[in-house]
């Protein structure tokens, strides 16, 4: 109706959190301070310890339970490190850390400015990437990989690993891809609107490409074995 997120929106959004965790005697500023360390994060991989250190005021404990009510709330998900040699998570490692969408990232950097604990301006490829693990995650089993280079998404489907790496930027290098040219089935989601091949891998325009595959049943064409 307005084109536009009205600010009363945000005002009742934020409203919203501060509430739910003042009525269960949490600390505003300790959820501040958190949020403001997940937004310097991005979508980085990040142990809770070192969580707790960018936080810097409470312990490891508190994080850990302020954390699992932002997710309760529906704020935030985790991706667990695929472990290639087991074939299943690794929840002892690092994980990753992303708002369930954008208008919470807004919502939220927004605050964090108004509080001035930031001075930055919403980082696009963070929310960008975040929405791909968001929209499958329901519907298969969801990770991220670190190995000789980084992949953002390994979706567990019934024909295997299927791996999705997000690429938005205006030029991607081959070296970034080293890691994603081992997977069997493996494509990228760019910022370029028009489908497209680079070093061998198939590339489409990821706003188009998650519209037309809402869920992991509409991949499966998209990563037949090869």
């Amino acid at each position: 109706m307005y084109g536009e997120i009205k600010e009363a929106t945000y005002a009742t959004f934020e409203q919203w959190i501060r509430g739910d965790f003042l009525k269960r005697g949490k600390s505003e500023r300790t959820l501040l301070e958190l949020l403001q360390a997940l937004i310097d994060t991005g979508t980085s991989q990040i142990s809770y310890s070192r969580l707790t250190e960018r936080v810097g005021t409470v312990s490891k404990e508190t994080v850990i339970d302020y954390m699992g009510l932002l997710k309760r709330m529906g704020l935030i998900f985790e991706l667990e490190s695929w472990d290639q040699n087991r074939h299943r998570g690794s929840p002892k490692k690092a994980r990753k850390l992303h708002f369930i969408d954008p208008f919470i990232r807004h919502a939220v950097t927004r605050w964090l400015h108004r509080e001035a604990l930031i001075s930055n301006k919403i980082d696009e490829n963070a929310m960008v990437e975040s929405c791909v693990p968001a929209q499958y995650r329901k519907s298969v089993p969801s990770f991220y990989l670190k190995a000789d280079g980084e992949i953002d998404l390994i979706l567990i489907t019934e024909s295997g690993p299927a791996a999705i790496e997000v690429k938005w930027t205006e030029r991607i290098r081959q070296s970034d891809l080293r890691q994603l040219k081992k997977m069997q089935r493996a494509i990228i989601l760019s910022k370029n609107e028009q489908p497209g091949e680079i070093d061998g891998l198939r590339m489409f325009p990821l706003p188009v490409f998650l519209a037309k595959h809402p869920d992991a049943e509409s991949l499966k064409d998209i990563f037949k074995t090869k």
